[in-house]
């Protein structure tokens, strides 16, 4: 199971919520694809390779 929460600080106070923007979309989409491997790997499955194009 999975739930994302984001942390933010207004003023001195941090705040946590449930809801993400439309900017937050590229860089939660990258940490799910890292969580998904890590945990792959933490499993001792085998993550096939991608060649990056130069």
């Amino acid at each position: 199971m999975l739930s994302l929460h984001r942390l933010y600080k207004n003023g001195d106070l941090w705040h946590e919520s449930t809801r993400l923007g439309r900017d937050d979309i590229p860089f939660i989409r990258f940490l799910l694809d890292e969580a998904h491997t890590w945990m792959i790997e933490q499993e001792g499955g085998i993550t096939p390779d991608v060649e990056v194009a130069e």
